[in-house]
């Protein structure tokens, strides 16, 4: 059962990061956002990574 809930949880998680790079490619088509996108992007991915090494353990 817990893997199958860290499962639901991951797939969550994938879900919402498409939604982030969506945006993200959105915002990029717009040359002065593309920085902050970047910047952005950078820390998403820092969080995702963190969220993504508490959901491992």
């Amino acid at each position: 059962m817990h893997g199958f809930e860290r499962f639901c949880v991951l797939f969550k998680l994938k879900k919402y990061a498409v939604k982030v790079l969506r945006l993200f490619k959105k915002s990029t088509t717009s040359t002065n956002t593309g920085h902050i996108a970047k910047q952005k992007k950078m820390n998403f991915s820092q969080k995702f990574k963190g969220a993504y090494n508490v959901f491992r353990h």
